[in-house]
């Protein structure tokens, strides 16, 4: 009487694998199987096995029971290739989760058992031991040394042993280093030579066994002490004739050589301008006496030329004087000069019964002061400054009822002083020329 396990399954279908084996019955690359237990889903983990009625041709599916084709993979996730499952062969496979993994031989995987045959180790059917160097094929960069060749690797001796060939200008192999005294003999055609060899040989490198080419003469002691020489005078070893010739001057020529040899560039003019300097005025500014002549006949034309160009902000061309600020005052700022004090203050339109400035001389500020301290300022000439509005190019410009302010827009306040201070030259230069004139708004 068969034994039966819990579940009721007996001792004879484990053994005979019941439940999971069975003979596939499909024409093609899809396999299905039907097991007499129909296992209720895919579970990772699950193995069945089946006979195959044919064999692959590329990708192939298994289907349990109608559960669904699953595909079949090889070496985790690879497709299977043609014939791996061979007509009449034992498929084992086990379920991933996804896929059923092959587990069995491969039908493409090398026949034979234990070693690999003499057709893998001795492709020429050698009799003898197929692993001998003899029976061996050379590749590439896999070669069979002689027995010649092993012996001039193996050789450490510093010497040639007679199996090393000799290197010459076609030929490679081995090169013997001269010692010192066959490079002192300068005969050997074979030999190296090192630099240790070269530095003791007789005679050294040097000038004398050389020879000169163009432009890579040799200089000899005479010629090098004339080379060197700074000392400023003839010291016996140079031709005075041929320096002469050359265009130089000796001491004995120069009568007023300390003063050529303390010449400073800066103490002389240039040939325009005269053969001294020690009255001219520095184009860096400086301070000059007497007058400056425009022209002296009267066909001469001459002028005074302001920077035209488009001056940079706080910037200025013109006349100017160093003057006292009566308080403080900024650059751009429209000044006075006060009757009281002859100190500047900054302007005010309104005539409020104590502010003149309207009838005074103006300037503008272009060097900032403080009460009592100096300044200077721009009498007639071009400026520009942060402070300034934005100009009308030829529009004139006027005083304004803020103090040291200029505006574009001609005052319309009443009881408030009219007067030009100069007129625009472009959107941010003013041609500062005030007007001797004003009027009062009424």
């Amino acid at each position: 009487m068969a034994r039966t396990q819990a579940g009721g399954i007996t001792e004879a279908e484990v053994q005979n694998a019941t439940y999971t084996y069975a003979a596939d019955a499909e024409a093609s690359d899809t396999y299905a199987i039907t097991l007499p237990k129909a296992p209720a889903a895919y579970v990772a983990g699950q193995q069945f096995a089946f006979k195959a009625n044919t064999a692959n041709t590329g990708a192939a599916t298994l289907n349990v029971n109608g559960l669904g084709a699953k595909t079949i993979k090889k070496r985790t996730g690879v497709d299977l290739a043609d014939n791996d499952i061979k007509s009449g062969s034992i498929v084992e496979v086990r379920y991933d989760g996804t896929y059923f993994q092959m587990v069995s031989m491969l039908g493409n995987a090398p026949a034979g058992s234990g070693d690999m045959t003499a057709a893998v180790y001795d492709p020429t059917a050698v009799t003898g031991d197929a692993f001998d160097m003899a029976n061996m094929v050379e590749a590439a960069d896999a070669k069979v040394l002689t027995a010649a060749e092993r012996t001039i690797l193996g050789n450490t001796s510093g010497a040639n042993t007679g199996d090393e060939v000799d290197a010459n200008a076609t030929t490679k192999g081995i090169v013997e280093l001269a010692t010192t005294a066959e490079v002192d003999t300068g005969t050997d055609a074979t030999r190296a030579i090192t630099p240790d060899a070269l530095n003791g040989a007789s005679p050294a490198v040097a000038t004398t066994n050389m020879t000169e080419g163009t432009d890579k003469n040799f200089v000899t002691d005479a010629e090098a002490t004339v080379i060197g020489n700074t000392s400023g005078t003839n010291t016996g070893d140079e031709d005075t004739a041929s320096i002469t010739a050359l265009g130089a001057l000796m001491d004995s020529e120069v009568t007023n050589l300390a003063q050529v040899k303390a010449f400073d560039s800066t103490d002389y003019a240039t040939a325009a301008q005269g053969s001294t300097a020690d009255a001219a005025l520095p184009k860096a500014g400086g301070t000059m006496t007497g007058d400056i002549a425009l022209g002296t006949a009267v066909t001469d034309t001459s002028s005074i030329k302001l920077n035209n160009a488009a001056l940079s902000d706080e910037k200025w061309s013109g006349t100017t004087i160093v003057a006292t600020a009566g308080e403080t005052i900024a650059v751009g700022d429209l000044c006075y000069l006060k009757t009281a004090d002859g100190e500047w203050y900054k302007t005010d339109g309104i005539l409020d019964g104590t502010d003149t400035a309207f009838a005074l001389k103006l300037g503008v500020c272009v060097a900032a002061g403080t009460d009592g301290n100096p300044t200077e300022v721009l009498l007639d000439g071009v400026i520009a400054s942060a402070a300034f509005p934005a100009f009308t190019v030829g529009a004139p410009v006027y005083m304004s009822d803020t103090a040291g302010d200029m505006v574009v827009a001609q005052p319309s306040t009443t009881n408030f002083a009219i007067r030009v201070v100069g007129y625009a030259v472009s959107a941010t230069v003013l041609h500062f020329q005030p007007s001797n004139d004003y009027i009062v708004h009424v």
